[in-house]
């Protein structure tokens, strides 16, 4: 892997990346667990990463455009503000009375908020990267077409840093979550989460998401320009679709894999968080 750029805004961009991720599986783990715990019901599991995952996806693009448009800091962190909210609402539903109707409007809720943050801290990673590279030192006599290949090195670098954190937090996040499940309840985990994108938001305060040109700030013209540039990349929106349908396959085992560990095999919610884990 080609070494990340120097840079602390690029390396706090990582460090919540990696905070991000990792509260996000313990949460998901842990939820997964409570929800197969209160319903019996694979059934049941699977309506909630439906709610976490699939729902969002159609109210994300909208979000993501609206972010980027707008020309107030600290909307990032208010994405990671709001996710702290709702999974604090959530760790109180499983405290005081489970409702799978208000867990799913939460979940769906909150997964809105991951995953816009999520791609827009991506970008943002892309973008430090460029910028470190860009300004760092370099031969004076540097043409322009060197620049721009130095440049997408940054790219690059920052995007690589971004895939080595999600890995490792693959590892580390399932078996946590089924280890802090298993000692302390679901709840706790839930609430560690919570802090996590507090945490998150507070690395990101003075971040503010970089904007590309899209023939227009409204959220409409983005989403279009957005569009038509999927249109005209034969290569990209191949791979956006193939990606689609592997992601169905890929997401479809997690109820399955819920109630092989812990009623097949009887391993409990640390060895449901170990068999997760294991696949990362």
């Amino acid at each position: 892997m080609p070494s990340a750029p120097s840079s602390p805004r690029l390396r706090r961009i990582i460090a919540a990346y990696a905070i991000n991720r990792l509260g996000t599986w313990i949460g998901t783990i842990a939820l997964s667990l409570a929800v197969y715990d209160h319903t019996h019901s694979a059934l049941a599991v699977s309506a909630t990463l439906v709610a976490a995952q699939v729902l969002p996806a159609f109210a994300v693009p909208a979000l993501v455009a609206k972010v980027e448009a707008s020309r107030r800091r600290r909307e990032l962190s208010g994405l990671y503000a709001f996710e702290a909210v709702a999974t604090a609402a959530i760790a109180a539903v499983l405290l005081w009375r489970f409702w799978l109707p208000g867990v799913l409007l939460l979940v769906a809720l909150d997964g809105t908020a991951a995953l816009a943050a999520s791609a827009l801290l991506r970008t943002e990673a892309a973008h430090a990267g460029r910028e470190a590279a860009q300004t760092g030192w370099h031969p004076p006599d540097l043409d322009e077409a060197a620049r721009e290949r130095r440049a997408q090195t940054g790219e690059r670098s920052a995007s690589a840093a971004i895939n080595v954190a999600f890995s490792w937090t693959f590892v580390l996040g399932p078996v946590l979550g089924g280890a802090i499940a298993a000692g302390a309840g679901a709840p706790a985990a839930l609430l560690i989460d919570a802090a996590t994108f507090v945490a998150c938001g507070a690395l990101l305060t003075d971040l503010h998401p970089h904007v590309e040109e899209a023939g227009g700030a409204s959220v409409r013209a983005r989403l279009q320009a957005a569009w038509r540039y999927i249109q005209s990349a034969p290569p990209l929106r191949a791979l956006l679709l193939t990606q689609a349908v592997a992601f169905v396959f890929f997401e479809s085992g997690a109820p399955i894999e819920l109630a092989y560990a812990k009623s097949t095999l009887l391993a409990g919610d640390r060895g449901f968080g170990l068999l997760v884990s294991v696949w990362g």
